[in-house]
């Protein structure tokens, strides 16, 4: 959906159970066929809220007098999940740095996810936090290659950073569910040891339920680190 008078890109996604898990429901959830019912979670009615670019559009992004009034329609049609999505920033697919100053200081950014989470909470909205990766120069998200293992493990140090520091935001401002990455399809069937430290890293500062968002034309039968998500 598309809102042209809040220029807001709205997704819908759904079919995923809705709650804020305490860390003690998360120990005792099973992956079964009959997990979710079991735990008496209700379903997702849900819509990404996706980031405006503030030198084009100002005042009207994350956290403005303009998302306020769109969570007011969304609630008006019966949603009750929203995806909210900081970007961090690539120069192209080759490079080993992720920047924090997606269109605005990192700072101003920050300030802005945390009041939508607020915005989203005071209507009854619980939050899911994706942080995305952005181009610059070229290439996509899912072909990443720094070319060597030393420039990866460059990358990987800067993608630890990247994702901590989100969910450590994610934590203190009480979002419902937590993204580890979103469509790593060049690392997510590799650097196992890696995935394992960065989750068991998410879990000390964020308590709620934690998921990754893989691209579903090719990578969802290689992820090898959701297990340890549960």
């Amino acid at each position: 959906m598309f809102f042209p008078k809040l220029r807001h890109f709205c997704l819908l996604f759904c079919l995923f159970p809705a709650t804020s898990v305490a860390s003690a429901q998360l120990e005792t959830f099973s992956v079964e066929a009959n997990s979710w019912p079991d735990t008496g979670l209700s379903a997702i009615r849900g819509v990404t809220i996706g980031p405006i670019e503030s030198s084009q559009h100002p005042n009207r992004g994350y956290g403005s007098s303009a998302s306020a009034e769109l969570l007011d329609e969304l609630k008006r049609m019966g949603v009750n999940w929203v995806a909210i999505t900081p970007y961090g920033r690539m120069w192209n697919d080759r490079s080993t740095e992720i920047r924090m100053d997606f269109e605005a200081p990192y700072e101003q950014n920050r300030q802005a996810m945390k009041d939508i989470v607020a915005q989203a909470h005071a209507r009854n909205i619980r939050v899911m936090l994706v942080p995305h990766i952005w181009m610059e120069a070229g290439g996509e998200r899912r072909s990443i290659d720094p070319g060597s293992e030393a420039r990866w493990k460059q990358f990987l140090e800067s993608y630890r950073r990247f994702i901590v520091a989100w969910a450590k935001d994610a934590g203190d401002w009480g979002v419902d569910m937590y993204a580890i990455g979103q469509e790593c399809q060049t690392f997510s069937g590799r650097y196992g040891h890696y995935w394992k430290t960065l989750i068991a890293q998410v879990r000390d500062v964020f308590p709620g339920l934690l998921t990754y968002s893989a691209n579903w034309y090719q990578e969802t039968i290689d992820v090898l680190f959701g297990i340890y998500l549960m």
